[in-house]
């Protein structure tokens, strides 16, 4: 489901968009039109299928995560599927004033992918930080993408297509692409979103917890290491 579009070089939402009146895609630069049923809600539609358009292949609770960024943060400087021609990328939810891209994550994604978006943003000066939704991802087996973002890029979220739940981070032990150890969700002050803990230990990474507590997450990983070797 598509809920923005350009119009005259501006983004405008399916809310505000006019009825029979031709839109263009920021993704294919397709011609959508605004429509609406009783049980769906206002939304923008291709006028040809373009399958290939990654805008129209959104869920609902993709579309309601990044709603739910923009309600927290309530800032001037936030834009919903702003377009970056230059690198031909577009942010899901950015934060101009603080240069900060937010990148909603629902479903499988290569590293490959993910490696080369976050330095096309970077290209521009922009830091990345991805949602990635607790539906797809934080399962035992960790996918090459997750294992490269949870350290230092990454927060989890478990919001419904109603906008009910949390963004989260959580303390955990990766060993050998599986993860061995989780803790209970720490509910995440998104204004400050780059003031991430260092709460995985992947390859002997250590993170901040009390002295005493890291020995013994420490002791449980050698051991882990020495129990995977055997």
């Amino acid at each position: 489901m598509q809920l923005f579009a350009e119009d005259k070089g501006g983004s405008i939402s399916s809310d505000q968009a006019i009825k029979g009146k031709d839109y263009t895609c920021s993704e294919c630069r397709g011609v959508l039109r605004v429509k609406e049923g009783l049980y769906r809600r206002r939304h923008f539609f291709h006028m040809a299928r373009s399958p290939l358009c990654r805008h129209s292949q959104k869920s609902l609770v993709h579309l309601a995560v990044q709603r739910k960024i923009l309600e927290i943060l309530s800032e001037e400087s936030l834009f919903l599927e702003h377009p970056f021609h230059q690198i031909n990328r577009i942010a899901d939810v950015f934060w101009q004033a603080k240069g900060i891209i937010f990148e909603v994550q629902c479903s499988y994604i290569p590293l490959k992918e993910v490696k080369e978006r976050m330095a096309d943003y970077a290209s521009l000066g922009y830091r990345v930080i991805w949602m990635l939704h607790s539906a797809r991802f934080n399962r035992k087996t960790l996918s090459a993408a997750e294992h490269f973002l949870r350290p230092s890029h990454a927060y989890f979220t478990s919001i419904d297509q109603n906008g009910k739940g949390i963004i989260y981070d959580q303390y955990e032990i990766f060993s050998l692409g599986r993860r061995i150890m989780k803790g209970s969700p720490l509910v995440i002050d998104l204004k400050k979103p780059l003031n991430m803990q260092k709460r995985s230990i992947v390859k002997g990474a250590e993170f901040e917890l009390s002295a005493k507590l890291k020995r013994l997450l420490r002791f449980i990983y050698n051991l882990i290491l020495k129990w995977a070797g055997n």
